[in-house]
């Protein structure tokens, strides 16, 4: 078994036995209908966007600044980070991006760029 494997199955089951703390059951209930499973995987899928686009955003910042992401805007005044223009090359994590997006429609990768070209944000 790989060392990747071996500490995803560890981390499967650590969430397990919180679930269980959390919860009193595994998956394994029968006390929901199909659809609330369904609602509960949309939830936890539209989490992981939440997480994915953050993580993005992080990316992008750090791609065109050098640095991570800031919850207070320079001045320490809480706001936005103002955004520094964008570099004259696209960055190639923003490339691969749009390549792998291309059959969903695109990606917000793509999206800030453009409004940073038009300068809209």
């Amino acid at each position: 078994m790989s060392k990747t494997l071996k500490r995803v199955l560890e981390e499967f089951q650590e969430r397990e036995k919180r679930g269980v703390s959390k919860y009193g059951t595994t998956v394994d209930r029968d006390d929901l209908e199909e659809w609330q499973w369904v609602q509960h995987a949309k939830e936890e899928a539209m989490d992981q966007v939440m997480y994915l686009q953050r993580l993005e955003d992080a990316l992008f910042l750090r791609a065109i600044t050098g640095r991570a992401n800031r919850t207070q805007s320079p001045s320490g005044d809480g706001g936005s980070p103002s955004r520094p223009p964008l570099p004259t090359e696209e960055p190639a994590w923003m490339r691969l991006l749009r390549t792998i997006a291309r059959p969903f429609g695109g990606t917000s990768a793509g999206s800030i760029a453009n409004e940073q070209k038009r300068g809209e944000t």
